[in-house]
C-alpha cells in the first residue's frame, strides 16, 4: 500500500525538511550602467559569463544554486546535501566568487567598466520543501531568515567583498582572517545587524588543527557527552576496550566537543589518529 509521503513525491512534491543552511547571495555590481553601455548581446554574453564562473564556485565546494534573478543568485550550502562544513564551504566559495571575477575582467573586453560583485552570507534554521509550481522553474521552496538576511547584506556590502551575518561569523571565525563592520540598517529588522568581511582563509595543515581554535570558546549543553567520554576512558584503562562513535546532524558543535575531549585526554599513554 503507499503511503501519503509516497503520494506526495509521486506529484513531484517533497515533505518540508528543517535544517540549518547557509546562504549565499551574490549580485553583478553596475549592472545597469553595464546594459547601457553595451549592446544586448553582448550584455547577454557578459551576464552568462559572470554567472558561470559563480556557478562554478558554487558547486566546487558542493552548494546549490536554489535560483538565478537577473544579475545575481541565491545558493545554498546544507541544502539539498549537508556536510559539517557547510559554513566554512560557502565562505570559501564566496572568495571564490570574487577572485574569478576578477579574473574575468582578463577576458572580456569592456571599455571603461570592471566585472564586480558583492557577495553576502548567513546562516539559519529554514524549512525547505513542500514547493508546488516554482519547482518547474527549478526554485526550491526556502523559507527562513538566512536567505533573506543573506541577500540584504550582500546589498550593502562593498564592491569585491565577502560579508557574514553573526551566525555564519561564530561558525568560521577560527578559519578565516575576518574584520569586523560597522552594523548594518536593514528594512525589516529592528536592529541593526552586526556584519563581518571575510579577508583571507587563515593556513592550517589539517581541519583538526583549525578547529582546536575552538578550545577558546565555552563548551555548551554538552556536559553530558564530555562525561559519558570520560567514563569510556577511565574504564579502558582499567582494561576494558572501549569506542565510542560520535555523529550528529551537522553544525551541532562535534568538533567542539573532540576539542574538549582531546584537551582531557591529553596524556603521555595517548595515540591520536587522525583521518581527513
Amino acid at each position: 500500500m503507499s503511503s501519503h509521503a509516497d503520494s506526495i513525491k509521486s506529484n513531484g512534491l517533497h515533505l518540508p525538511d528543517r535544517r540549518q543552511v547557509t546562504a549565499l547571495a551574490y549580485d553583478l555590481v553596475g549592472s545597469t550602467q553595464l546594459t547601457l553601455q553595451l549592446d544586448p548581446e553582448d550584455m547577454g554574453s557578459v551576464r552568462r559569463s559572470f554567472h558561470d564562473v559563480c556557478t562554478k564556485a558554487v558547486k566546487k565546494y558542493d552548494g546549490y544554486i536554489n535560483g538565478y534573478a537577473g544579475d545575481g543568485a541565491m545558493a545554498f550550502f546544507g541544502y539539498p546535501s549537508a556536510h559539517e562544513d557547510d559554513a566554512e564551504r560557502a565562505v570559501r566559495a564566496g572568495l571564490e566568487i570574487v577572485a574569478a571575477c576578477s579574473e574575468l575582467n582578463n577576458h572580456v573586453d569592456l571599455v571603461g567598466f570592471a566585472v564586480a560583485v558583492r557577495v553576502g552570507i548567513a546562516t539559519g534554521l529554514v524549512v525547505a520543501g513542500g514547493f508546488t509550481g516554482e519547482q518547474a522553474m527549478g526554485h526550491d521552496d526556502v523559507v527562513g531568515l538566512a536567505p533573506n538576511l543573506a541577500h540584504k547584506i550582500q546589498s550593502a556590502a562593498e564592491t569585491n567583498s565577502v560579508v557574514i551575518s553573526t551566525a555564519t561569523y561564530e561558525l568560521v571565525r577560527s578559519l578565516f582572517h575576518l574584520k569586523q563592520r560597522p552594523p548594518v540598517a536593514l528594512k525589516e529588522f529592528v536592529e541593526p545587524q552586526r556584519v563581518w568581511q571575510v579577508l583571507k582563509a587563515r593556513q592550517h595543515p589539517t581541519r583538526y588543527q583549525a578547529g582546536r581554535r575552538l578550545a577558546a570558546t565555552p563548551l555548551v549543553s554538552r556536559e553530558e557527552e564530555l562525561a559519558i567520554i570520560k567514563r569510556r576512558w577511565l574504564s579502558a584503562n582499567n582494561g576494558e576496550g572501549k569506542v565510542v562513535l560520535l555523529s550528529g546532524e551537522p553544525g551541532i558543535g562535534k568538533s567542539r566537543l573532540i576539542v574538549a575531549a582531546s584537551n582531557y585526554l591529553a596524556v603521555p599513554q595517548q595515540a591520536t589518529l587522525i583521518f581527513q
